[in-house]
Protein backbone atom coordinates (compact mmCIF):
# COMPACT_ATOMS: atom_id res chain seq x y z
CA UNK A 1 0.00 0.00 0.00
CA UNK A 2 0.84 3.39 -0.44
CA UNK A 3 2.69 5.87 2.66
CA UNK A 4 0.23 8.75 3.40
CA UNK A 5 2.16 11.96 3.08
CA UNK A 6 -0.76 14.37 2.26
CA UNK A 7 -3.64 15.39 4.28
CA UNK A 8 -7.21 16.76 3.49
CA UNK A 9 -8.93 19.01 6.03
CA UNK A 10 -12.66 18.49 5.10
CA UNK A 11 -14.55 21.41 5.79
CA UNK A 12 -18.21 22.74 6.49
CA UNK A 13 -17.60 25.97 7.39
CA UNK A 14 -15.07 28.55 6.43
CA UNK A 15 -11.45 28.54 8.08
CA UNK A 16 -10.60 30.98 10.48
CA UNK A 17 -7.24 31.97 12.54
CA UNK A 18 -9.16 30.04 15.79
CA UNK A 19 -9.21 26.80 13.59
CA UNK A 20 -5.99 26.71 11.85
CA UNK A 21 -5.01 26.73 15.58
CA UNK A 22 -6.79 24.22 16.76
CA UNK A 23 -6.53 22.05 13.57
CA UNK A 24 -2.77 21.71 14.41
CA UNK A 25 -1.38 22.39 11.15
CA UNK A 26 1.76 23.33 12.02
CA UNK A 27 2.23 20.18 14.17
CA UNK A 28 1.26 18.04 11.11
CA UNK A 29 3.83 20.03 8.84
CA UNK A 30 6.21 19.23 11.27
CA UNK A 31 5.97 15.60 10.53
CA UNK A 32 6.28 15.84 7.11
CA UNK A 33 2.46 15.96 5.91
CA UNK A 34 1.33 18.02 2.99
CA UNK A 35 -1.80 19.92 4.52
CA UNK A 36 -4.84 20.73 2.22
CA UNK A 37 -8.13 22.14 3.24
CA UNK A 38 -11.09 21.43 0.82
CA UNK A 39 -14.27 24.16 2.10
CA UNK A 40 -17.49 22.59 1.20
CA UNK A 41 -19.31 25.30 2.76
CA UNK A 42 -21.52 26.36 -0.39
CA UNK A 43 -22.27 22.46 -0.81
CA UNK A 44 -23.27 21.73 2.43
CA UNK A 45 -24.59 24.86 4.03
CA UNK A 46 -24.75 27.80 1.36
CA UNK A 47 -26.24 30.09 4.56
CA UNK A 48 -22.92 29.37 6.45
CA UNK A 49 -20.98 30.13 3.72
CA UNK A 50 -22.56 33.96 4.17
CA UNK A 51 -21.96 34.73 7.72
CA UNK A 52 -18.87 36.81 8.69
CA UNK A 53 -16.10 35.37 9.58
CA UNK A 54 -14.19 37.05 13.02
CA UNK A 55 -10.66 36.59 12.11
CA UNK A 56 -10.89 35.42 8.69
CA UNK A 57 -7.89 33.41 7.01
CA UNK A 58 -6.73 33.51 3.41
CA UNK A 59 -5.12 30.17 2.75
CA UNK A 60 -3.39 28.94 0.05
CA UNK A 61 -3.61 25.66 0.28
CA UNK A 62 -7.49 26.12 0.50
CA UNK A 63 -10.19 24.61 -2.54
CA UNK A 64 -13.66 26.56 -2.14
CA UNK A 65 -16.22 23.90 -4.04
CA UNK A 66 -18.95 25.50 -5.06
CA UNK A 67 -20.41 22.01 -6.74
CA UNK A 68 -20.91 18.76 -6.25
CA UNK A 69 -19.56 17.82 -9.77
CA UNK A 70 -16.09 19.50 -8.91
CA UNK A 71 -15.81 17.61 -5.78
CA UNK A 72 -16.53 14.19 -7.28
CA UNK A 73 -13.94 15.21 -10.53
CA UNK A 74 -11.04 16.50 -7.69
CA UNK A 75 -11.65 13.56 -5.43
CA UNK A 76 -11.41 10.88 -8.46
CA UNK A 77 -8.09 12.21 -9.30
CA UNK A 78 -6.39 11.83 -5.87
CA UNK A 79 -4.28 9.42 -5.30
CA UNK A 80 -3.76 6.67 -2.17
CA UNK A 81 -1.21 8.97 -0.79
CA UNK A 82 -3.89 10.87 0.28
CA UNK A 83 -5.84 10.67 3.68
CA UNK A 84 -8.77 12.76 4.57
CA UNK A 85 -9.56 14.46 7.80
CA UNK A 86 -13.35 14.83 7.63
CA UNK A 87 -14.82 17.60 10.03
CA UNK A 88 -18.15 17.69 8.42
CA UNK A 89 -21.08 16.28 11.34
CA UNK A 90 -23.29 13.39 9.06
CA UNK A 91 -26.74 14.90 8.29
CA UNK A 92 -29.40 14.70 5.44
CA UNK A 93 -27.43 18.22 4.04
CA UNK A 94 -24.07 16.14 4.08
CA UNK A 95 -25.28 12.98 2.81
CA UNK A 96 -23.83 14.10 -1.11
CA UNK A 97 -20.38 14.56 0.47
CA UNK A 98 -20.35 11.13 2.05
CA UNK A 99 -21.41 9.83 -1.07
CA UNK A 100 -18.73 10.96 -3.00
CA UNK A 101 -15.90 9.69 -0.64
CA UNK A 102 -17.19 6.42 -0.74
CA UNK A 103 -17.17 5.94 -4.10
CA UNK A 104 -13.39 6.08 -3.58
CA UNK A 105 -10.68 3.62 -2.21
CA UNK A 106 -9.27 7.04 -0.09
CA UNK A 107 -9.25 6.47 4.13
CA UNK A 108 -11.31 9.21 5.72
CA UNK A 109 -11.32 10.03 9.46
CA UNK A 110 -14.30 11.50 11.49
CA UNK A 111 -13.86 13.29 14.64
CA UNK A 112 -16.25 12.41 17.92
CA UNK A 113 -13.53 13.62 20.46
CA UNK A 114 -15.72 16.62 21.90
CA UNK A 115 -19.11 15.67 23.98
CA UNK A 116 -21.37 17.25 26.29
CA UNK A 117 -23.92 15.95 28.90
CA UNK A 118 -27.57 15.33 27.52
CA UNK A 119 -30.52 14.72 28.72
CA UNK A 120 -31.65 12.04 26.26
CA UNK A 121 -32.54 9.87 29.69
CA UNK A 122 -35.12 12.27 30.88
CA UNK A 123 -37.19 12.81 28.71
CA UNK A 124 -39.17 10.05 25.97
CA UNK A 125 -36.68 10.74 23.08
CA UNK A 126 -38.78 10.60 19.86
CA UNK A 127 -41.89 12.16 20.97
CA UNK A 128 -39.73 15.12 22.69
CA UNK A 129 -37.72 15.49 19.34
CA UNK A 130 -40.57 15.71 16.97
CA UNK A 131 -42.59 17.87 19.39
CA UNK A 132 -39.05 20.56 20.21
CA UNK A 133 -37.66 20.29 16.89
CA UNK A 134 -38.15 22.17 13.47
CA UNK A 135 -38.13 20.63 9.65
CA UNK A 136 -35.25 20.03 9.31
CA UNK A 137 -33.88 18.97 13.30
CA UNK A 138 -37.59 16.25 12.50
CA UNK A 139 -35.67 14.96 8.79
CA UNK A 140 -31.84 14.85 10.40
CA UNK A 141 -33.31 12.67 13.28
CA UNK A 142 -35.47 10.55 10.46
CA UNK A 143 -32.47 10.34 8.70
CA UNK A 144 -29.55 9.43 11.22
CA UNK A 145 -31.94 6.50 12.51
CA UNK A 146 -31.71 4.74 9.02
CA UNK A 147 -28.25 2.75 8.64
CA UNK A 148 -25.38 4.20 6.70
CA UNK A 149 -24.92 1.07 4.66
CA UNK A 150 -28.39 1.16 3.22
CA UNK A 151 -27.18 4.34 1.54
CA UNK A 152 -24.04 2.88 0.70
CA UNK A 153 -22.06 4.97 2.87
CA UNK A 154 -18.46 3.54 3.79
CA UNK A 155 -17.77 3.65 7.34
CA UNK A 156 -14.88 5.71 8.54
CA UNK A 157 -11.46 4.14 8.53
CA UNK A 158 -10.71 5.95 12.56
CA UNK A 159 -12.64 7.94 15.01
CA UNK A 160 -11.05 10.61 16.68
CA UNK A 161 -12.44 9.56 20.05
CA UNK A 162 -11.91 12.13 23.19
CA UNK A 163 -13.21 11.44 27.14
CA UNK A 164 -14.61 7.56 27.61
CA UNK A 165 -18.23 8.52 26.89
CA UNK A 166 -17.34 10.57 23.74
CA UNK A 167 -18.75 7.58 21.07
CA UNK A 168 -22.35 7.55 23.04
CA UNK A 169 -25.47 8.83 21.25
CA UNK A 170 -23.30 8.54 17.51
CA UNK A 171 -24.46 9.64 14.34
CA UNK A 172 -21.41 9.23 12.46
CA UNK A 173 -20.45 6.45 10.20
CA UNK A 174 -18.41 3.84 12.16
CA UNK A 175 -18.71 0.35 12.56
CA UNK A 176 -16.77 -2.44 14.15
CA UNK A 177 -14.11 -2.31 11.85
CA UNK A 178 -13.37 1.50 12.44
CA UNK A 179 -10.61 1.77 14.36
CA UNK A 180 -10.74 4.04 17.40
CA UNK A 181 -8.04 7.01 18.60
CA UNK A 182 -8.52 7.61 21.79
CA UNK A 183 -7.43 11.47 22.17
CA UNK A 184 -8.91 13.93 23.96
CA UNK A 185 -11.20 17.22 23.57
CA UNK A 186 -9.49 19.84 21.70
CA UNK A 187 -9.39 22.21 24.87
CA UNK A 188 -7.13 19.89 26.39
CA UNK A 189 -3.93 21.44 24.48
CA UNK A 190 -5.32 24.97 25.16
CA UNK A 191 -5.10 24.07 28.60
CA UNK A 192 -1.24 22.29 28.10
CA UNK A 193 -0.14 25.64 26.80
CA UNK A 194 -1.56 27.72 28.84
CA UNK A 195 0.19 25.45 31.65
CA UNK A 196 3.53 27.28 30.26
CA UNK A 197 2.29 30.41 30.19
CA UNK A 198 3.12 32.73 33.17
CA UNK A 199 0.53 34.26 34.51
CA UNK A 200 0.72 37.83 33.97
CA UNK A 201 -2.96 39.22 35.47
CA UNK A 202 -3.59 37.73 39.23
CA UNK A 203 -7.08 39.18 39.71
CA UNK A 204 -9.67 36.70 40.18
CA UNK A 205 -12.88 37.58 37.83
CA UNK A 206 -15.94 35.75 37.48
CA UNK A 207 -15.98 35.05 33.92
CA UNK A 208 -18.99 34.17 32.03
CA UNK A 209 -18.96 31.51 29.42
CA UNK A 210 -20.59 33.10 26.44
CA UNK A 211 -22.85 31.35 23.95
CA UNK A 212 -23.98 33.71 22.25
CA UNK A 213 -26.97 32.23 22.15
CA UNK A 214 -29.50 34.56 20.63
CA UNK A 215 -27.34 34.83 17.42
CA UNK A 216 -25.64 31.93 16.83
CA UNK A 217 -24.58 31.24 13.38
CA UNK A 218 -25.34 27.32 14.03
CA UNK A 219 -29.10 28.22 14.68
CA UNK A 220 -28.63 29.60 10.89
CA UNK A 221 -27.18 26.25 9.74
CA UNK A 222 -29.39 23.79 10.90
CA UNK A 223 -32.35 25.67 10.34
CA UNK A 224 -33.08 25.98 14.30
CA UNK A 225 -34.83 28.80 16.18
CA UNK A 226 -32.59 30.89 18.71
CA UNK A 227 -33.17 29.39 22.29
CA UNK A 228 -33.21 32.89 24.06
CA UNK A 229 -34.37 36.09 22.54
CA UNK A 230 -32.01 39.43 22.98
CA UNK A 231 -34.63 41.31 24.65
CA UNK A 232 -35.43 39.33 27.27
CA UNK A 233 -32.01 36.90 27.48
CA UNK A 234 -29.55 39.97 28.30
CA UNK A 235 -31.14 42.14 30.70
CA UNK A 236 -31.39 38.93 32.82
CA UNK A 237 -27.83 38.47 32.66
CA UNK A 238 -26.64 41.85 33.30
CA UNK A 239 -28.92 42.27 36.43
CA UNK A 240 -27.79 38.70 37.59
CA UNK A 241 -23.65 39.73 36.76
CA UNK A 242 -24.48 43.20 38.96
CA UNK A 243 -25.85 41.26 41.60
CA UNK A 244 -22.34 39.09 41.73
CA UNK A 245 -20.17 42.12 41.59
CA UNK A 246 -22.07 43.76 44.72
CA UNK A 247 -22.35 40.55 46.61
CA UNK A 248 -18.86 38.59 46.05
CA UNK A 249 -16.97 42.42 45.68
CA UNK A 250 -15.62 41.27 42.70
CA UNK A 251 -15.70 41.95 38.75
CA UNK A 252 -17.46 40.17 36.17
CA UNK A 253 -15.58 39.46 32.42
CA UNK A 254 -17.40 38.18 29.34
CA UNK A 255 -15.56 35.62 27.15
CA UNK A 256 -17.38 36.29 24.42
CA UNK A 257 -17.65 33.43 22.11
CA UNK A 258 -15.42 32.70 19.17
CA UNK A 259 -18.07 33.06 16.37
CA UNK A 260 -20.06 36.39 18.37
CA UNK A 261 -20.00 39.58 16.88
CA UNK A 262 -20.82 41.93 19.48
CA UNK A 263 -19.67 44.93 17.53
CA UNK A 264 -22.67 44.60 15.34
CA UNK A 265 -24.81 44.51 18.45
CA UNK A 266 -25.67 46.53 21.29
CA UNK A 267 -23.78 47.08 24.37
CA UNK A 268 -25.66 44.00 26.19
CA UNK A 269 -23.13 44.04 28.64
CA UNK A 270 -22.45 47.71 30.44
CA UNK A 271 -19.23 48.47 31.49
CA UNK A 272 -18.45 44.90 32.04
CA UNK A 273 -15.09 44.03 30.00
CA UNK A 274 -16.64 41.56 26.38
CA UNK A 275 -13.37 39.62 25.22
CA UNK A 276 -12.87 37.54 22.78
CA UNK A 277 -10.32 35.25 21.73
CA UNK A 278 -8.57 35.09 25.52
CA UNK A 279 -11.28 31.75 26.87
CA UNK A 280 -8.38 29.64 28.17
CA UNK A 281 -6.36 32.65 30.09
CA UNK A 282 -9.66 33.97 31.60
CA UNK A 283 -10.96 30.64 32.90
CA UNK A 284 -7.52 30.47 34.13
CA UNK A 285 -7.62 33.35 36.75
CA UNK A 286 -11.07 33.39 37.32
CA UNK A 287 -12.60 33.05 40.37
CA UNK A 288 -15.33 30.99 39.42
CA UNK A 289 -16.96 30.62 35.86
CA UNK A 290 -20.64 31.09 34.87
CA UNK A 291 -22.34 28.85 31.98
CA UNK A 292 -25.32 27.53 30.72
CA UNK A 293 -23.69 24.31 28.52
CA UNK A 294 -20.67 25.72 26.67
CA UNK A 295 -17.90 22.91 25.75
CA UNK A 296 -15.90 25.72 27.53
CA UNK A 297 -16.76 24.28 30.65
CA UNK A 298 -13.95 21.46 29.40
CA UNK A 299 -11.32 24.70 30.89
CA UNK A 300 -13.15 25.36 34.40
CA UNK A 301 -13.00 21.66 34.62
CA UNK A 302 -9.33 21.16 34.10
CA UNK A 303 -8.39 24.49 36.18
CA UNK A 304 -10.66 23.28 39.02
CA UNK A 305 -12.52 26.34 38.73
CA UNK A 306 -16.28 26.62 40.89
CA UNK A 307 -18.80 26.36 38.23
CA UNK A 308 -22.70 28.41 38.29
CA UNK A 309 -24.78 27.11 36.28
CA UNK A 310 -28.02 29.81 35.21
CA UNK A 311 -31.11 29.25 32.65
CA UNK A 312 -34.21 31.16 32.18
CA UNK A 313 -37.55 30.15 31.59
CA UNK A 314 -36.95 30.58 27.77
CA UNK A 315 -34.21 28.44 27.92
CA UNK A 316 -36.79 25.97 29.90
CA UNK A 317 -39.32 26.23 27.75
CA UNK A 318 -36.83 24.40 24.95
CA UNK A 319 -34.33 21.65 24.11
CA UNK A 320 -31.64 23.54 26.12
CA UNK A 321 -32.98 23.61 29.81
CA UNK A 322 -32.55 19.75 30.34
CA UNK A 323 -29.23 19.54 29.09
CA UNK A 324 -28.16 22.76 31.32
CA UNK A 325 -29.73 20.42 34.00
CA UNK A 326 -28.06 17.42 33.14
CA UNK A 327 -24.82 19.04 32.35
CA UNK A 328 -25.67 20.72 36.30
CA UNK A 329 -26.17 17.48 37.98
CA UNK A 330 -22.66 16.43 37.06
CA UNK A 331 -21.51 18.53 39.59
CA UNK A 332 -24.08 18.25 42.05
CA UNK A 333 -25.73 21.44 41.34
CA UNK A 334 -28.81 22.71 39.89
CA UNK A 335 -29.16 25.19 37.65
CA UNK A 336 -30.06 29.01 39.07
CA UNK A 337 -33.22 30.05 36.96
CA UNK A 338 -32.72 33.59 36.63
CA UNK A 339 -36.58 34.55 35.88
CA UNK A 340 -36.97 33.60 39.31
CA UNK A 341 -36.46 35.21 43.07
CA UNK A 342 -33.11 33.41 43.88
CA UNK A 343 -31.73 33.00 47.13
CA UNK A 344 -28.45 31.52 45.95
CA UNK A 345 -26.50 28.97 48.69
CA UNK A 346 -22.99 30.61 47.58
CA UNK A 347 -20.78 28.19 49.64
CA UNK A 348 -22.12 25.16 47.57
CA UNK A 349 -21.65 27.34 44.34
CA UNK A 350 -18.20 28.86 44.74
CA UNK A 351 -16.88 24.51 45.74
CA UNK A 352 -15.14 22.53 43.75
CA UNK A 353 -16.48 18.82 44.33
CA UNK A 354 -12.84 16.82 43.02
CA UNK A 355 -14.66 13.93 42.56
CA UNK A 356 -16.86 14.85 40.15
CA UNK A 357 -14.53 16.87 38.29
CA UNK A 358 -12.44 13.69 37.73
CA UNK A 359 -15.34 12.16 36.65
CA UNK A 360 -16.25 14.47 33.94
CA UNK A 361 -12.63 14.94 33.08
CA UNK A 362 -12.32 10.81 32.71
CA UNK A 363 -15.84 10.96 30.73
CA UNK A 364 -16.13 13.89 28.24
CA UNK A 365 -12.15 15.51 28.18
CA UNK A 366 -9.84 12.78 28.35
CA UNK A 367 -9.97 9.29 29.48
CA UNK A 368 -7.18 8.49 32.16
CA UNK A 369 -5.22 5.87 30.84
CA UNK A 370 -4.21 8.04 27.51
CA UNK A 371 -1.24 10.00 26.04
CA UNK A 372 -0.76 13.58 27.82
CA UNK A 373 0.53 15.13 24.20
CA UNK A 374 -0.84 17.29 21.96
CA UNK A 375 -3.80 15.73 19.84
CA UNK A 376 -2.79 16.60 16.34
CA UNK A 377 1.01 15.05 17.35
CA UNK A 378 -0.74 12.12 18.18
CA UNK A 379 -2.89 11.61 15.18
CA UNK A 380 0.72 12.23 13.25
CA UNK A 381 2.17 9.19 15.55
CA UNK A 382 -0.86 7.00 14.30
CA UNK A 383 -0.33 7.74 10.72
CA UNK A 384 3.43 7.28 10.69
CA UNK A 385 2.78 4.05 12.42
CA UNK A 386 0.23 3.05 9.94
CA UNK A 387 2.67 4.04 7.08
CA UNK A 388 5.39 1.48 8.73
CA UNK A 389 3.36 -1.25 9.42
CA UNK A 390 2.24 -1.26 5.93
CA UNK A 391 6.37 -0.87 4.25
CA UNK A 392 6.57 -4.20 6.34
Amino acid sequence: MSEIKKLIYLLETPMNERDYKRFGIEILQQNGYEIQFWDVTPIVCPEDYETKLNEPICLEDCILFTSLDDLKVTVSNLDSNYYIICLIAYRLKSFSVYNVLSKTKLAYCVAMNNALPSAEHKRPSLLYRIKNSNFHQKIDFAFNRIPFKWFGIKPANLVLAGGAVSLTNNTYPIDETTEILWLHALDYDLYLDELSNPVEDTSEPGVFLDSYLPFHPDFIRTGSPSPATADEYYPLLHDFFNRIESTLDTHMVIAAHPRSRYEDHPNYFGEMPLIRGKTVELVRRSKFVITHNSTAINLAVLFRKPIIFVTTDELDRGWMGLDIESLASRFGKSPLNLNEPLSINWEKELSVNENAYLKYENDYIKRSNTQISKFWQIFADHIREYNDTNKS
